[in-house]
């Protein structure tokens, strides 16, 4: 039996993370403010707003993008607000369901002189506001990135352009240097990484394990030894380790 609410929109079906799936199925739109320092060539399906393709597709009725991408790192003042108003204003109403909308930006506190800071903090309310309009599923985003963090930010780029930010909009995120070694292989990230879960058995510990063990971590599996049956089993699903221990207990190992 089906069971309907009258007065209630059907929800949008949510475009969700899968290891094959690739990461786009249409164009991603990208631009950029002058001084902009983030290298975004390796985007699969990346146009340029200067293209030919982009200003046709930029019409009213035309795309949809699949995601659109501004690198803002390089804004100096408040006036460069309006250029990406004006970039994203038209591309965001061509945005397909569960599209994408991220903005690159500098750290406001990393910024020498005031006029910058102040233009890299308003990005913080603009993308608030998107997030707030965002439509279908859309979500939009404000990566902060620091001086230094370029070489190291396609993990979260890959992170906010794909299926499993499916719930995360209207957020800031900061980048930092960091000494993590490349990834050889986006399908399985955590490779040669070890995962410890608590309350692995069942429910949302389950679940993080599996997602941790789908994408390459070897995982250990905690629980009580009450729910030894169930996480034995959780284990052998994902080729894990299960550790029967109450970390609560006044004996438990530190």
């Amino acid at each position: 039996m089906k069971l309907t609410v009258p007065g209630l929109l059907a929800p949008t079906r949510l475009r969700r993370y899968s290891p094959d799936q690739p990461l786009f199925d249409r164009p991603v739109l990208t631009g950029s403010a002058p001084g902009a320092r983030i290298d975004l060539r390796w985007i699969p399906l990346a146009i340029t707003s200067d293209s030919p393709l982009a200003r046709e597709d930029l019409g009213e009725g035309s795309g949809p993008w699949s995601a659109i991408i501004f690198d803002a790192t390089g804004m100096t003042s408040v006036a460069g607000l309006s250029k990406l108003h004006a970039f994203t204003a038209p591309a965001f109403r061509n945005l397909r369901p569960s599209g994408r909308l991220l903005v690159l930006g500098t750290p406001p506190e990393d910024c020498s002189h005031p006029a910058a800071a102040a233009a890299q903090r308003a990005l913080d309310g603009f993308i608030r506001s998107a997030g707030k309009e965002a439509r279908s599923g859309s979500t939009a985003n404000l990566i902060y990135v620091a001086a230094g963090a370029e070489s190291g930010l396609e993990s979260t780029l890959r992170f906010f352009l794909s299926g499993r930010s499916a719930y995360v909009s209207g957020q800031v995120v900061r980048v930092r240097p960091t000494k993590t070694p490349p990834t050889a292989d986006w399908t399985i990230p955590l490779k040669d990484r070890v995962a410890v879960v608590t309350g692995a058995a069942r429910g949302i510990g389950a679940a993080i394990a599996q997602t941790l063990a789908r994408d390459g971590a070897q995982v250990v599996g905690v629980d009580v030894p009450a729910a030894g049956s169930a996480l034995a089993e959780v284990a052998n699903q994902i080729g894990g380790t299960a550790f029967q221990v109450d970390i609560t207990a006044a004996d438990a190992p530190d």
